[in-house]
């Protein structure tokens, strides 16, 4: 276990446990990007279960985690008191969750260092594994409406707005953002789906363009925009800046307006967004994943077939399309008053 140093429990625990590792002193004093051990970040790139939008997700929630823990002993007590700060402040069920299932990869990768790791005598490799693994075990926090009350639907007006705001900015970052919103909107993928297209990605065939989508757990499947659609004078907008080359489709642009052909970070992405609903005046917060909610809903108020739409946004089940359904009531209620049924009468 090269990246850590071993330390024993503190006074007033259990003698002789050996604990899981702590950074050092010098670590702990960087930025949080740089506490993330370059093994863990290899191990995280090498695991061929995660998709790569996961991959990215977890080394970001390890970050925020490394930041808070300092120099705490990595056990299941700690992780319950990660789990307590964040809920002073006020995150949902559901980052909560993603969080504890990136400290839950780490706590196997570490057990499985640790039994590998013939520095320890064997009696020390599985306590230390024995602990990881009751991190492991840590159970996802339960909230039977968590799906319903996380995030929200995004009006078209507040979207015009958006748009709005794109427009009037001149400069490469303007049809950049444009483009990536007019695409969350119009297709419904996810953030990490949208940072991993390429140039490759895009297939054009007559009328129509194809989108390759490379979805959660390396799953692919394809989008398409008409050629006469907003949505693909957007894209050429943004390609006119950016240039035919190779590489990333929405990629940084640095301060004097060059534009970089890598791929975008989530929180460079999370940023942008945030940049634009300032700009635009809205006041509700927004995230990208709200208009994957608000395409799901936009598309059962059109009449999507289930099959189809959970086939298009890459869902595993109808089911779990469902459940990203944030319309307002108002239109549950003119879908309801729609409806229409013949009744002859009982004196006809």
């Amino acid at each position: 276990m090269s990246d850590h140093r071993l330390n024993r429990r503190r006074a007033g625990d259990a003698a002789g446990v050996l604990l899981l590792p702590v950074e050092h002193a010098a670590a702990r004093l960087a930025g949080a990007a740089e506490l993330l051990p370059a093994g863990v970040a290899a191990a995280l790139d090498d695991d061929g279960r995660l998709a790569a939008s996961s991959k990215q997700a977890y080394k970001y929630a390890l970050q925020e985690f490394y930041a808070w823990r300092g120099e705490r002993i990595f056990s299941l007590a700690t992780v319950e008191l990660y789990v307590g700060a964040m809920r002073k402040r006020e995150l949902s069920v559901a980052t909560i969750n993603k969080a504890l299932a990136a400290v839950r990869w780490l706590a196997r990768h570490w057990s499985r260092q640790a039994l590998d790791d013939v520095s320890l005598s064997s009696v020390q490799r599985e306590q230390v594994a024995r602990q990881a693994e009751r991190v492991a075990d840590v159970p996802a926090l339960r909230n039977p409406n968590a799906e319903l009350l996380a995030g929200r639907h995004v009006k078209l007006g507040e979207f015009d707005r958006l748009m709005d705001a794109c427009i009037a900015d001149k400069t490469p970052a303007g049809a950049r953002d444009g483009a990536m919103l007019m695409l969350a909107w119009s297709t419904g993928m996810r953030m990490g789906e949208l940072l991993a297209l390429s140039m490759a990605s895009i297939v054009r065939r007559e009328g129509y363009v194809e989108l390759a989508i490379v979805g959660k757990g390396g799953k692919h499947r394809t989008n398409y925009i008409a050629l006469d659609d907003g949505v693909a004078w957007a894209l050429a907008d943004w390609l006119d800046a950016r240039g035919d080359a190779d590489g990333a489709l929405f990629a940084p642009i640095n301060k004097g307006g060059t534009v970089e052909l890598r791929h975008m970070s989530r929180q460079a992405l999370q940023q942008t967004l945030q940049r634009r609903v300032a700009a635009a005046g809205l006041r509700a917060a927004t995230t990208w994943h709200d208009f994957r909610r608000t395409f799901i809903g936009n598309r059962w108020s059109d009449k999507w077939d289930a099959a189809t739409l959970s086939r298009y946004v890459g869902h595993a089940s109808s089911a779990q399309t469902v459940r990203y359904d944030r319309r307002p009531e108002d239109a549950r209620r003119d879908a309801a008053l729609s409806l229409s049924f013949d009744y002859a009468g009982r004196n006809n």
